[in-house]
């Protein structure tokens, strides 16, 4: 059975990007996937404080709060899911303290220290046009490669405060296509 961890970087419960990562879930657990989701802003996540505790290799310092699992869902994890909202020109900050502790993931020789994961990326912003923040999404994939993730796909949901019915409608179906990248 094929493990997929998802995140929602948005506080948004109903948001685009609990939607796309959810039309995703539901596809690959049709596939038998088990898909297991975390929305940041529910999670006891501290930021990162700098130490360099864990490019000893050892994992995190910071022991007292939700990342614990999260690497372990990680480590045996085939595949993942990021989904975030751009606020300001970047993604929001919720999800930037979830990438932030990602850090172990970089392996001392800087390699991936959990293998490489198959991944999704989604970015929603309510700026019309992909091409908007097609170069964010650019910009920013060196930070996914560097933690070990093979992005397969990156959904950009644009246009999110007047999106109609039907390019609602459409873009859940790419994303529900897209959910068999990871398997």
């Amino acid at each position: 059975m094929k493990k997929i961890v998802a995140f929602v970087g948005s506080a948004r419960k109903m948001g685009y990007c609990a939607q796309v990562v959810e039309q995703i879930k539901a596809e690959a657990e049709s596939q038998r996937a088990q898909v297991v989701v975390h929305t940041i802003s529910d999670m006891n996540l501290k930021p990162c404080q700098g130490c360099m505790y864990c490019r000893q290799g050892k994992g995190c310092a910071i022991q007292d709060d939700d990342m614990g699992e999260v690497y372990a869902q990680l480590k045996e994890a085939d595949g993942v899911i990021f989904a975030a909202p751009i606020y300001f020109g970047q993604m929001s900050g919720q999800a930037m303290t979830l990438i932030n502790r990602l850090y172990p993931l970089v392996g001392p020789d800087k390699t991936p220290a959990f293998g490489v994961k198959k991944a999704i990326i989604i970015y929603a912003y309510a700026a019309p046009g992909d091409a908007t923040y097609l170069p964010y999404a650019q910009e920013s994939a060196p930070i996914f490669q560097s933690l070990g993730f093979d992005v397969r796909k990156t959904i950009l949901c644009s246009n999110t405060a007047r999106k109609t019915e039907e390019e609602r409608s459409e873009l859940l179906k790419r994303a529900r296509e897209a959910a068999g990248l990871l398997l």
